[in-house]
């Protein structure tokens, strides 16, 4: 992690949400599986609420959520953004059956494993991350401790030492 899938995928969906009748950003989808105990029915909840400020709106079978999600965005141009996902237990029930989708609808999957998605739900295109180049890692710290492209003077080598330490995660720098 923190090569910045989350930011990237939290930038595009601020950017192109307008465009949709309905959207969700759901993040740390990992983290809240487990923190419940594996129960997708607070994830449905969560996706619900954010998607169409349902209040007070608690799904207590997953089936029922899943048919919930599937009637709430029937052939509406829908954006999905499930972030931090490792397994495909954690999309079931979150992802509607494609017929419900309306057309020109996205969903955006941020992962650190990609291979369940191909496999399992036959995703169109996978986009691969790679940590930054030396030079790019050694001007996003500078550009975050000094306003500039390039280290203030004296600190070339303490910033170099850095980026060779923590590499081309963006997150770390």
């Amino acid at each position: 992690g923190g090569v910045g899938k989350t930011t990237i995928a939290r930038v595009c969906y601020e950017r192109i949400r307008d465009e949709f009748e309905a959207h969700c950003f759901l993040s740390n989808v990992r983290e809240n599986y487990i923190r419940t105990l594996g129960n997708l029915s607070c994830l449905q909840t969560k996706l619900l609420s954010s998607m169409f400020s349902l209040k007070n709106n608690h799904i207590m079978d997953v089936g029922e959520g899943t048919a919930m999600i599937n009637k709430a965005i029937f052939r509406k141009k829908t954006l999905l953004v499930l972030d931090d996902v490792d397994s495909s237990d954690q999309i079931k029930g979150l992802i509607p059956d494609n017929n419900s989708f309306g057309n020109g609808s996205r969903v955006i999957i941020t992962t650190r494993n990609a291979d369940f998605l191909s496999n399992e739900f036959g995703v169109k295109r996978i986009f691969e991350m790679d940590e930054l180049k030396y030079e790019e890692a050694l001007q996003l710290l500078s550009l975050s401790a000094f306003m500039k492209t390039c280290p203030k003077e004296g600190y070339l080598e303490h910033s170099k030492k850095i980026v060779k330490v923590v590499g081309g995660l963006p997150l770390a720098l």
